[in-house]
Order: structure tokens, then C-alpha cells, then sequence
């Protein structure tokens, strides 16, 4: 059910527990052109009236837009710590600081149930980063899937995560991506690519030198778990870029035999795949100028998205493979 505008009332809120409800969006609906300027505004009296609601059918709740700000994520806080039925929690792009992103953590503290959370498009910084990381390294309850992606955290903020997914025993899903890649937080995704053994997705995409994106690489290639990883890099020789390849492909096909068509898989666009297939025939001498990619940074492993889709096709159709 989606909630726009008028509709939304404590009321409604209550009356919503009497109906049968995988998941409530509650994102602001837009007005005119601008994706900025939204019509509903979540007040702290609806957040924690329906977070206290605990209604058993509503597992997944996305306030995207809501402008919570620092103040409205306290009040958001207040109602998750009593929750115990949310799972999923997306705060995508609400103007949420470092001091709402410490209220969230205490929170994640108490909350027990929830095991997925998006706070894409915010500013928690390194302050908020360091608040956060204190919760995942200490909080009893698993958190399976993090997305802490465009959230202007620098290099002390990123070790601090960083550290603290070292440790992780749950966490399968991690987007960092567009905050600060230094060589030294290079070196810490290392590290954690070679200790973690529950991080099967990661998503790095952003601006990072060649050697930072080489030191990720290379700690790829002794990793049996991951199957997903997006980085942007232009730096890797062909030989490197298709041995990356061939371990996330060999991983997922460890993962699950049977299910490598269902995995989402987003590595890549056609211009790295031209990248990448042309420099087996070495033609670009060949090529038309305007028909050559531009010399800007590109999505590494776009590959593995073609190879599973071919091995997908071969095991629904075996007569697929000798066509090829």
C-alpha cells in the first residue's frame, strides 16, 4: 500500500493493523517538477505511532523522502526501539546528520528485528560513521544488508566500518559506494575482503586510484565467498581484470549451482564490455575514433553479468552451449 499526502493520519496508521500488509511505503509523494519539494512530511507523532503498531504483517517500511532530518530520526528512533517486526528500513535521502544517524544506532541497540537498513543520499560523515560502526561491531542481533552509499564519509569514518565489518558474522550485502577511497581505506576493503567469510555482495563504486583499485583486486582473487562486487577502475590489465572475473564466477557457481540466473547482478555497461572484448582481438587501431569508448573510468567486471546469463541460458537449453 502506498500512502501519499491527505491520506496519512494516525488513523489510518492504526486501521492499517487490521489489514493484511506485506509492506507500507510511506515514501513523500512529489510536487511539480522538482524531485526535491515533497507534499508529505512524516511528524514524529506518526513514526512512533506506527512503529509502536508492531503489525506482523509489515516486515518492510520505506520513508525515502520523508525529510526526517536529525530531529524527525529521533522520533524515528523512539518508535524502532520498541519495534519488533520491521526487518527492512529504508531512509534513503532524508537529510539525516551525524546526530540522527547516533540516534538510529542507539535504537539499533535495543531493536532486535530488524536486519536490513538503507540510508542512502544522507550526511552521517565520519561522526555519524564512528556512531554506527560502534553498533555493528557491539549489536547482538545480525544486520544482513547495509547500504551506507553517498553519505560524505571521509577516511576515518570508512576504517571505522570497515573494521567493524571485519568482524561480522551476518552481514551478506555492503554498498559503500560514492564516499572516500583512499589507499589506506583501499587497504582496509582488503582486509576485510580476505577475513570476512559472509560478505557475498560489494558494492564500491567512486572515484579511487588505480593502485587502490589493484590492492581490491588482488585480495578478490583470494576470496571463496563473494560473487558481486562493483568497482570503477581503469587501471587493471586485461589478464587482471578477467582473472577477477573468473573468481566471482567460480564463487557463484559454489554459492548455488541452480540459482545463478536468480542472483541480481548489476557489474557493468557496454562500454566496458567493448573495453574488455576488444582487447582480445587488440582491434582498436581498427576502429573508428568516434566509435572507441571515452577515456574515463568504467565498471569492472561486466563479464561475469554476460557469462551467467549464457550459463543460465545452457542449463535450461544444453543444445545452447554448442551454439555459441
Amino acid at each position: 500500500r502506498r500512502v501519499h499526502g491527505g491520506e496519512l493520519s494516525v488513523d489510518m496508521l492504526s486501521s492499517a493493523s487490521k489489514e493484511k500488509l506485506k509492506s507500507l511505503d510511506l515514501e513523500g509523494s512529489l510536487g511539480g517538477i522538482n524531485p526535491v519539494t515533497l507534499t508529505c512530511r512524516m511528524d514524529s507523532e506518526i513514526c512512533i505511532k506506527f512503529l509502536e503498531l508492531n503489525i506482523p504483517e509489515v516486515t518492510r517500511v520505506d520513508l525515502s523522502w520523508s525529510m526526517l532530518g536529525d530531529k524527525g530520526s529521533l522520533d524515528l528512533a523512539n518508535g524502532l526501539k520498541s519495534n519488533t517486526t520491521v526487518r527492512d528500513l529504508v531512509l534513503d535521502w532524508n537529510g539525516i546528520g551525524p546526530d540522527g544517524i547516533a540516534h538510529i544506532s542507539e535504537a539499533l541497540q535495543v531493536n532486535t528485528a530488524l536486519c536490513s537498513l538503507s540510508l542512502k543520499g544522507n550526511t552521517m560523515s565520519d561522526k555519524g560513521a564512528l556512531a554506527l560502526s560502534s553498533v555493528l561491531q557491539s549489536r547482538a542481533a545480525p544486520m544482513e544488508s547495509l547500504n551506507l552509499s553517498s553519505n560524505s564519509i571521509g577516511q576515518s569514518g570508512m576504517l571505522a566500518i570497515l573494521k567493524a565489518l571485519q568482524s561480522s558474522q551476518s552481514l551478506k550485502q555492503i554498498n559503500l559506494s560514492f564516499n572516500s577511497f583512499t589507499q589506506p581505506v583501499a587497504d582496509a576493503i582488503a582486509e576485510v575482503i580476505l577475513q570476512n567469510n559472509t560478505i557475498h555482495t560489494f558494492d564500491l563504486r567512486g572515484e579511487m586510484s588505480n593502485a587502490s583499485a589493484s590492492t581490491i583486486c588482488d585480495a578478490i582473487l583470494h576470496n571463496t565467498i563473494l560473487t558481486d562486487v562493483d568497482i570503477w577502475t581503469s587501471g587493471l590489465t586485461p589478464e587482471q581484470s578477467q582473472a577477477v572475473v573468473n573468481v566471482l564466477e567460480q564463487n557463484s557457481h559454489k554459492k548455488s549451482h541452480a540459482q545463478v540466473e536468480n542472483q541480481t547482478v548489476s557489474l557493468g555497461d557496454e562500454r566496458e564490455r567493448w573495453i574488455l572484448e576488444d582487447q582480445k582481438t587488440n582491434n582498436h587501431d581498427e576502429q573508428h575514433p568516434a566509435q572507441r569508448p571515452q577515456p574515463r573510468q568504467y565498471s569492472l567486471l561486466a563479464l561475469l553479468q554476460k557469462r551467467r546469463a549464457k550459463d543460465s541460458r545452457s542449463r535450461i537449453d544444453p543444445s545452447e552451449e554448442s551454439n555459441d
